[in-house]
């Protein structure tokens, strides 16, 4: 079982031979790494999605939720984003029962920010074809 105590061990293990030395500076570097692409992320949504779904920036975790206003089935969506070099994980594959339309799930961990900023403006231009 993995408790808080193992995922910061496992954590400070994988953090960069540049990364200060000590936990708590390592810790503190990793932390703002994370936030720093997460508050990137965020503001790229904000600036090409906004109109077209719904998310809340995540206390935790490595993913945004997006809800789309127009209840596409993002499953159609994914070959086109592939095309496009944009890859996202289709909300439907993720309900425990009956799928739900237009839900997408977004890791911004492992994006550049130019990388995440051309993503989602991909992204967004293929939500508005498909949607019209």
């Amino acid at each position: 079982m993995c408790t808080r105590r193992s995922v910061r061990a496992a954590l400070l293990r994988r953090a960069s031979p540049a990364t200060p030395r000590g936990s708590d500076a390592r810790l503190a570097a990793l932390t703002g790494f994370y936030r720093t692409r997460r508050d990137g992320f965020a503001e790229a949504l904000d600036r090409h999605l906004r109109g077209l779904a719904e998310w809340r920036t995540p206390a935790g975790g490595l993913f945004f939720w997006l809800r789309l206003h127009d209840r596409l089935d993002t499953r159609r969506l994914l070959a086109d984003a592939i095309d496009a070099q944009v890859a996202f994980i289709p909300g439907e594959e993720l309900y425990p029962g009956d799928p739900v339309a237009g839900t997408m799930r977004l890791n911004f961990s492992h994006s550049s920010p130019d990388d995440a900023d051309r993503g989602l403006r991909t992204l967004a231009g293929l939500i508005e074809c498909a949607a019209s």
